[in-house]
């Protein structure tokens, strides 16, 4: 779907979930409501028509179960990737902020943008589009009401540093969708983290057999985690 920016005048295409929706236009970060029907209103006014990406925000706003579609009925446009359901991870802020302190939240992705539970009665809303990059490893630094906080994002059985690069990618507009699939750790790899925890069992237990066991179960851990390392270097080693 194409909606028309009218502070700089540009006509954009945004997914058609978008539609009643407030998006920010990538071009001037003006926010305003998707409305298909501004775009024909602008071309018959002979406006500029150069073509642009947006971002949806998570706004509070009317959904598009009113607008007219050209879609068949049931049927999603090609165009449009299909949506996934929130993927939750912890998030390690590092740097505080006047609206989150030092400390280890839950959080989640979805199709809107980021969700940052502060405590039980309120949560930070991050709508896609909100400035957003990727730090290195698993660390990104998100601007929160206009301050920059560095973020450690952590998920159980997941490439943490493509997992983060991934979700900057997708806030900034520049992946369609995340699919957590694509980032985590297969299970058949943990095998090889649960087997040193037979050593204290076949030596009937014991202190050092307990350390020994741990110690290699960590080290294997750490070793399957590697993700610069293709899956039969970490089996081998």
């Amino acid at each position: 779907m194409n909606v028309f920016c009218s502070s700089c005048e540009k006509i954009l295409e945004v997914p058609d979930t978008a539609a009643g929706r407030k998006i920010r236009c990538p071009c001037c970060r003006a926010v305003f409501r998707a409305d298909g029907h501004a775009v024909e209103q602008a071309v018959t006014a002979k406006a500029p028509v150069p073509s642009a990406s947006a971002r949806p925000t998570a706004d509070d706003a009317a959904h598009a179960d009113d607008q007219p579609s050209l879609a068949s009925p049931g049927r999603r446009s090609r165009r449009e990737p299909a949506p996934f359901g929130p993927v939750k991870f912890r998030a390690l802020v590092k740097t505080k902020t006047a609206a989150l302190k030092k400390g280890n939240y839950e959080a989640a992705i979805d199709e809107q943008g980021m969700l940052i539970k502060k405590n039980r009665k309120e949560t930070i809303d991050l709508p896609l589009g909100t400035p957003i990059a990727h730090k290195g490893k698993n660390l990104i630094d998100v601007e929160i009401d206009g301050e920059w906080s560095t973020i450690a994002v952590m998920r159980f059985r997941t490439y943490n540093q493509r997992f983060s690069q991934a979700l900057v990618d997708f806030m900034n507009g520049n992946l369609k969708r995340l699919d957590i699939a694509d980032y985590e750790i297969p299970w058949p790899m943990f095998i090889l983290v649960l087997v040193p925890w037979g050593i204290p069992i076949i030596t009937l237990g014991g202190a050092l057999p307990i350390v020994l066991g741990a110690a290699v179960s960590g080290a294997n851990f750490a070793i399957i985690s590697r993700e610069n390392w293709s899956p039969s270097m970490r089996v081998v080693i």
